[in-house]
């Protein structure tokens, strides 16, 4: 009985009832030497097949696939991780690539909490999960292993992880300034069910089944807030869909923010500048709405003014918020048949009168 796959062979003796191999004419092995060894890496052309290693056959439980690789597009290391390993990882990832967990590592923060749970709840740990998350935070450099801080402090590498967004080399296929235009439909009815958590129940949940390996990543607000007092939020109600409710309901608008916000951190999104204005304005109106109404209890005149900024700001925030469950729907629609990344086309200023790049690599 033979168990073949590209460059991999693997014989077994029915008479021994061992697994055997042998350079002898004839044999798999003698045949595989002076041939063309033709596999995904390689190309049509193929390699010549000079050397053939012997290795004893286990009896395996289990086969994973975790590989640590340097990401060109984002310039740092990048986990990939599945549950499901062997030979063929290339034909897994083209069939079922939501099997398969892309992590991409900050090489100055190092590895987090957040990521270690994710790799080990992508390969479907079995064991002890807390031993191995453990084991990724050995590796962070520079930290504590058991939740330390570093020596900029919690907030200080939260604050750069932000910054550091904008060197993100993909951006979202629909923009908010243009959610209302190309997904009317979806914007009505998020905007509709925003103040009743409809939207971010919907929206953190999608995002944790297409991108994150489903509900068993959840946690409370996907570990973007610092820990409160003596509760550590990093690890707070995981996989509880009670706990996705609560958060959808206590805080709707910030839920689905927190949905955006985790999409962008999966497919590495760098923000994008009218995005982040139109946000900004939703919020400075409702800052204002706050102190108008602090203002109104103390100056009965101005309660009238106080009741008309109040609508204008909810009004203007449930619009965005249906404009950023929009966009969260038509990331996940274009990624339907498996996951596309869009980048950012950055352009080449040219001097006003003077002659393309192009011009000039022809010229020579």
């Amino acid at each position: 009985m033979y168990n073949m796959a590209p460059g991999v062979i693997t014989t077994y003796n029915e008479e021994s009832k061992r697994y055997t191999a042998t350079l002898s004419h004839g044999t798999y092995a003698g045949k595989m030497l002076g041939g063309t060894l033709v596999t995904k890496q390689s190309g049509e052309a193929g390699k010549p097949v000079n050397q053939v290693l012997l290795a004893k056959k286990m009896d395996l439980v289990n086969e994973m696939y975790f590989a640590i690789l340097l990401d060109r597009a984002s310039g740092g290391p990048v986990i990939i991780a599945c549950s499901e390993g062997g030979t063929s990882i290339e034909d897994l990832a083209e069939e079922s690539p939501e099997k398969i967990v892309k992590v991409p590592v900050d090489p100055v923060e190092g590895l987090t909490d957040a990521q270690a749970a994710q790799v080990v709840e992508g390969l479907m740990v079995t064991g002890d999960k807390e031993a191995a998350k453990e084991k990724g935070k050995e590796a962070k450099g520079g930290k504590e292993a058991k939740g330390g801080k570093d020596a900029k402090g919690g907030k200080g590498v939260e604050q750069g992880k932000f910054i550091a967004a904008q060197h993100n080399p993909n951006q979202f296929a629909l923009g908010l300034k243009d959610a209302c235009c190309v997904e009317p439909g979806c914007c009505i009815l998020s905007g509709l069910g925003a103040p009743f958590g409809l939207t971010a129940c919907w929206t953190r949940k999608a995002v944790l089944d297409k991108y994150a390996g489903g509900m068993q990543n959840y946690v409370c607000f996907q570990g973007y807030i610092p820990n409160c007092c003596c509760m550590d939020t990093s690890d707070m109600c995981r996989g509880s869909e009670l706990g996705l409710c609560l958060e959808g309901c206590c805080c709707p608008v910030f839920s689905i923010s927190i949905a955006r916000l985790h999409l962008m951190d999966s497919k590495r999104i760098r923000p994008d500048p009218w995005d982040y204005q139109i946000i900004a304005f939703s919020n400075c109106l409702q800052l204002a709405s706050c102190i108008l109404d602090i203002i109104a209890i103390f100056v009965e005149e101005a309660r009238e003014a106080a009741n008309i900024v109040d609508l204008i700001a909810d009004l203007v925030t449930l619009s965005v918020a249906g404009c950023m469950g929009a966009q969260i729907n038509h990331e996940i629609k274009t990624d339907a048949n498996g996951i596309k990344e869009h980048p950012v086309v950055i352009g080449i200023p040219v001097a006003q009168g003077g002659p393309t790049p192009a011009a000039e690599e022809m010229a020579r």
